[in-house]
């Protein structure tokens, strides 16, 4: 079975015969990564939002006067 070897920019099919000389040659199973394609592969970080001052506005309190009902606001005319 033939399989491709790899030696810089170089490739080429050798038989299994031929595998162990090519290996200790120099030759690999995998290609070799350019400086080109190291960083096309490279990793971007991502791009984050950053705020300046960020608007606030200030909480207001609301001004409405709920007076809630008490005992001397009901008319009741409680006879014994």
């Amino acid at each position: 079975m033939a399989i491709t070897m790899y030696k810089a920019k170089n490739s080429k099919v050798v038989s299994n015969r031929e595998v162990g000389q090519h290996r200790k040659d120099g030759w690999t199973f995998k290609p070799s990564k350019t400086e080109l394609q190291q960083k096309i592969t490279k990793r971007k970080p991502r791009a984050t939002l950053k705020v300046k001052d960020p608007i606030v506005e200030p909480v207001v309190e609301p001004q409405t006067n709920i007076d809630l009902p008490g005992p001397e606001d009901f008319n009741l005319n409680i006879e014994e």
